[in-house]
């Protein structure tokens, strides 16, 4: 399972909300395109809001990287 670094969620979410901001018309949610784009297959992020999804994320696939040492 993929994992990613808090400061790429963040840059992820900022990015995102910028073009729903700008579009005004977004068909995807952020849980929807973050299960896409990292291949998480989780249903709970096609399910929740914006804001839900990047807590989810948060809590489930952030990994800071110095726990990798």
């Amino acid at each position: 399972m993929a994992k990613i670094s808090p400061q790429l969620l963040d840059t992820e979410y900022e990015t995102y909300i910028g073009f729903k901001n700008f579009l005004r018309d977004k068909s995807t949610s952020f849980g929807q395109d973050m299960n896409d784009k990292y291949s998480w297959n989780d249903d709970k992020l096609m399910q929740v809001n914006d804001q839900d999804a990047y807590n989810h994320i948060l809590t489930n696939y952030v990994v800071e990287l110095n726990e990798h040492k």
